[in-house]
């Protein structure tokens, strides 16, 4: 079965899905255009509302607690932290406040919770015993490497992942893909959250242009294409 793993459907005009997708929503005003397209559409558009990192709002925290009672939503998100700007990255208390009420309201409800991260991966590493509790995670638009993956992976099984330009990546998603069918050695890069930081100066996330060369993969372990 085909689906998507997020859009925002309110900014889409004349838009008819072709398969299931989940459509996230930061505000009212664009989660009620969501909602009314969604109901049109067979159930091929799932609901989902969060507090994205690059606007969050605070205020809107009593909106999200009362769609998850309601049912009137299928999964939390856009949520997580975005570093990619001086001004973004001034807001890191902000990001982290809605994040974490993000994280316990999906947590609670047993609602999958829809992640954007950018310039923040040790934050993944730092709630993976948190994110365990919840249904199930996605990262959107993952924007590092299938090593990075598999890393998170070994802390929670229940987390899954959209790429950026995923057809640009197929290396990189079906070495991905070998690496967790065969786990007998569990990934020798099981590192903590310190050994990551000291790590990442070494392994910048660099992937703003498709699949570049510099995956840190070895090349015989993905195959050619």
């Amino acid at each position: 079965m085909l689906c998507d793993s997020h859009l925002h459907i309110a900014e889409c005009e004349n838009f008819v899905p072709a398969h299931f997708c989940c459509s996230c929503a930061h505000s009212k005003e664009e989660f009620f255009i969501q909602e009314e397209i969604a109901s049109k559409s067979s159930g091929k558009v799932l609901c989902a509302f969060g507090l994205h990192p690059q606007k969050p709002l605070l205020e809107n925290v009593d909106f999200l607690e009362s769609l998850l009672i309601k049912k009137r939503i299928v999964a939390v998100g856009e949520t997580g932290f975005d570093f990619f700007t001086p001004e973004l990255k001034s807001c890191a208390a902000q990001q982290k406040k809605a994040f974490e009420v993000c994280l316990e309201l999906a947590t609670e409800h047993k609602v999958p919770l829809v992640i954007h991260d950018r310039k923040a991966l040790d934050l993944a590493f730092y709630y993976s015993s948190a994110l365990k509790k919840c249904a199930s995670v996605v990262f959107h638009s993952f924007a590092f490497t299938a090593r990075d993956a598999v890393s998170i992976l070994n802390q929670n099984k229940r987390i899954f992942f959209f790429w950026k330009a995923f057809a640009q990546r197929k290396q990189k998603i079906n070495w991905l893909c070998k690496r967790t069918s065969a786990r007998k050695n569990s990934f020798r890069n099981r590192r903590s959250v310190s050994d990551f930081k000291r790590r990442r100066k070494n392994f910048p996330a660099s992937n703003q242009a498709g699949l570049r060369k510099d995956l840190r993969i070895p090349q015989h372990e993905y195959g050619r294409t």
